[in-house]
């Protein structure tokens, strides 16, 4: 079933890197309909860790990143009672939307409401590099919530209304602390990085899928460790090429070799820098999170 699904999105990578996706620049991001509340959170969320002191500004105690589906919100105190926020939304592996706006936050109904928002529309090339800026309008209003108990933020967006129905989730600072911030899908032209948590010794799955056409594709597969810096494979990886039918159903699969090292770190753009000991596969390239 899981190799299926990657077809699935194998097949949707290709469509996208051949340019049959309809969307325009001025379409607005996915609307609530789309992405009904219930499976809004991804992101199993938890109650921020509480960081503000006496005479601090009080959006302390909720900063971090918050998640939903293919959102990502990062909330930032602003001066001594302000709240600072920027959104992520992957529309495509080559564009993603981004909304920026800061506002003074109220204490007493843990909300900060907004009328300074600007979103752009940023569009990248196969390797990552950003091609295009365009600033979509400015001055946009909304509000966000938080619970803190609960963990959770809602947005409420004036204009677009991107948000409409779903909840954010917070994800733990400790989580980055030990690697957390690579865990979730990258994707680079036809190439996708999946990175899940496992147990023992290696506590990262690192799958690497790249099509070569509709009913094909290679491959990897590591078991990796966090550095302190990067995710590290030591010559345990495996590459595999897959065929599949008409179906979906795999027809075959070669293995190509299981000695195989790898590297992924983030560099100062954001973006996961693969480097393949076995075969330098991943030069050049630079992937951006989707998910």
């Amino acid at each position: 079933m899981k190799k299926y699904i990657q077809m699935i999105f194998t097949t949707a990578l290709l469509c996208t890197f051949t340019g049959c996706s309809g969307q325009t620049d001025n379409e607005p991001a996915p609307a609530a309909s789309e992405t009904p509340a219930a499976e809004a959170v991804e992101t199993a969320s938890a109650e921020p860790v509480s960081t503000a002191e006496a005479g601090q500004n009080p959006v302390m105690n909720v900063i971090g990143s918050y998640a939903a589906d293919r959102a990502n919100m990062l909330v930032e105190a602003d001066g001594d009672d302000g709240a600072r926020f920027t959104v992520s939304w992957a529309d495509s592996a080559f564009e993603t939307n981004e909304w920026t706006m800061s506002g003074k936050f109220d204490e007493k109904d843990m909300s900060a409401a907004y009328d300074n928002c600007v979103r752009k529309k940023l569009v990248f090339n196969e390797k990552g590099e950003m091609t295009s800026d365009e600033t979509l309008y400015e001055n946009g209003t909304g509000k966000v919530v938080f619970v803190y108990e609960a963990g959770t933020l809602t947005w409420t967006d004036d204009q677009d209304h991107a948000a409409d129905g779903m909840v954010f989730g917070f994800v733990p600072v400790s989580a980055s602390e030990e690697g957390g911030q690579f865990l979730g899908s990258w994707v680079c032209g036809r190439a996708l990085i999946e990175i899940t948590e496992a147990d023992g010794d290696m506590p990262f799955n690192v799958m690497i899928t790249w099509a070569n056409s509709a009913a094909d594709h290679a491959e990897w597969v590591y078991d990796c460790y966090y550095d302190g810096e990067a995710l590290v494979s030591n010559e345990t990886g495996t590459k595999t090429t897959v065929v599949f039918n008409e179906k979906g159903q795999v027809v075959s699969s070669e293995e190509a070799f299981n000695d195989g090292a790898v590297r992924l770190s983030i560099n100062d753009r954001g973006m996961l820098v693969w480097e393949d000991f076995k075969e330098d596969a991943g030069k050049d390239m630079e992937f951006e999170k989707i998910g």
